[in-house]
C-alpha cells in the first residue's frame, strides 16, 4: 500500500523525501489502527532497502509541490 502511494506520487513528479515515506507510513498506521509503529530511521532505512529505493537530491528544477498532494 505505501509503494502504490509512493509510485502515484513519482508518477505526478512529487519529488519523495525520506520524511515524506515516514509521514506516509505513520498515516497509514493510524489508519489502520496500528499505535506501537514508529518510523524510526532504521525502519526507513531497511524499507529502502527492502523495495531498492534511491532518493536523490532534487535539482534547481524541482517542481512546488501542493501540501495537499500527500
Amino acid at each position: 500500500l505505501l509503494m502504490e502511494q509512493i509510485n502515484k506520487l513519482r508518477q505526478a513528479m512529487v519529488p519523495i523525501l525520506g520524511p515524506t515515506i515516514k509521514i506516509l507510513a505513520l498515516k497509514m498506521a493510524n489508519d489502520q489502527k496500528i499505535s506501537n509503529f514508529k518510523a524510526s530511521n532504521t525502519w526507513l532505512q531497511r524499507f529502502k532497502n527492502r523495495h531498492s529505493l534511491v532518493l536523490r537530491k532534487g535539482t534547481k528544477r524541482s517542481i512546488k509541490v501542493s501540501p495537499t498532494m500527500y
